[in-house]
């Protein structure tokens, strides 16, 4: 429950913006995996939680937040922004409606822009592959919610740069000693994530 209100979030005006992200993505999970389980109270209460959050998010990703184009940031807010406005429903005006629309239109050419601006047509993308690897934990479940309301959509050919990021991944991951003699496969050294590690 406490993590369904979202007030604490929204209301500081500088709250941090993976919180609010965050906030935003998991509710919409929530509300979209449950939406058959849920009455009229409950669809009511989360529906404005989401419209509250999606507004909060376009209007400023918080603080801390880095607005560069190429920016892990940038990819992070509007994955999030789409995956909320897919979701959404329940609005009350016209007015309601047509500012949803407009806030998905921009966050989905937003979305897509991330990867024509910032990724090498080999796959490396400029920010580094650490960071991109970070904003597909928000990429990809954004694209699973695009899938799931326009199946015909194909990230290969709105993303056509994204087609040989895998290969660029493994060939960019070395083999480093983290701590407590543990190894970890690092995606590179230009990161700040230097102790992430995976036995």
């Amino acid at each position: 429950k406490s993590f369904l209100d979202t007030s604490s979030v929204i209301k500081s005006h500088t709250s941090f913006g993976l919180t609010r992200a965050y906030h935003l993505m998991f509710l919409s999970m929530i509300y979209d995996f449950s939406y058959n389980g849920l009455d009229s109270k409950q669809r009511n209460y989360l529906n404005d939680q989401l419209y509250d959050l999606i507004l909060n998010l376009s209007l400023s990703m918080g603080r801390s937040a880095n607005y560069s184009n190429i920016s892990n940031w940038m990819a992070i807010r509007y994955s999030a922004i789409m995956m909320g406005t897919l979701v959404v429903d329940s609005l009350n005006t016209e007015y309601d409606h047509d500012l949803i629309s407009s806030l998905q239109f921009e966050a989905t050419n937003r979305y897509f822009e991330y990867f024509d601006i910032g990724m090498h047509e080999l796959g490396f993308h400029k920010e580094s592959m650490g960071y991109f690897k970070y904003a597909c934990s928000f990429i990809a479940p954004a694209f699973a919610f695009i899938r799931n309301r326009y199946p015909k959509m194909n990230l290969k050919q709105m993303a056509p740069k994204m087609n040989h990021f895998l290969a660029a991944n493994y060939s960019s991951a070395i083999a480093i000693s983290t701590y407590d003699d543990a190894k970890g496969i690092k995606p590179d050294l230009s990161d700040d994530n230097i102790f992430m590690y995976n036995n």
